[in-house]
């Protein structure tokens, strides 16, 4: 297993399946930009929500091969375990990267449990394994990275983007960023002083 975050802005992802395991696939493709092909008779009213609006592609049949055309990404989230296992067979002779629903051996790619703080990610994975375990690792790290990490990650991109026009050497600009993340910003933050927090992050960084 290689851990990897996947830039799926635009790529067609099929979901095969449209119950409540396949929602939570589906909303995690749609913040991440993806375009989503839903194969099911029924669906959640999440999902039907999410046609309505034209945020996905419902098509209301049975799954057949001809259902993963174009795809790149294939999830097998069927309540019947014969229709995830030929899904799964299809999706791996199209070379495809494939995600079945509780059948990690089957997998291509494994869905981590992840922690979300802004642009900041954290994911825990098991490879598979244990997926209850990767999400009590997930749910205890909650306390210790809170919400002023989205704005800290927020302040740090912001200064790096700044940096790379005002200081075109790079070695200064890494040696600039090593001080920033040095500084007291996620301290400032945590105690609500944001204003501070940029302060010293612009400081830091040497563009005050």
């Amino acid at each position: 297993m290689v851990p990897v975050v996947l830039d799926l802005e635009g790529v067609l992802c099929v979901v095969v399946g449209a119950g409540p395991v396949a929602e939570r696939k589906i909303g995690t493709l749609l913040r991440g930009g993806a375009r989503v092909r839903v194969v099911a008779p029924v669906a959640t009213p999440a999902i039907r929500a999410w046609s309505r609006r034209g945020r996905l592609d419902w098509r209301r049949t049975t799954w057949r091969p001809a259902s993963l055309r174009g795809a790149r990404l294939v999830l097998a989230c069927a309540s019947d375990d014969a229709v995830n296992r030929a899904v799964a067979m299809r999706a791996r002779s199209a070379g495809v990267f494939l995600s079945v629903a509780d059948e990690a051996d089957l997998c291509t790619l494994i869905w981590p449990a992840v922690l979300r703080r802004g642009e900041l990610q954290v994911a825990v994975s098991t490879g598979g394994g244990v997926p209850a375990a990767s999400r009590r690792v997930r749910d205890e790290l909650k306390s210790s990275v809170g919400r002023e990490y989205a704005a800290w990650v927020r302040l740090l991109g912001a200064a790096r983007r700044r940096l790379r026009s005002a200081c075109p050497e790079a070695a200064e600009r890494r040696r600039r960023l090593r001080r920033l993340l040095r500084a007291p910003v996620l301290k400032l933050l945590r105690a609500g002083d944001g204003l501070g927090a940029r302060r010293a992050a612009w400081r830091a960084a040497g563009l005050d």
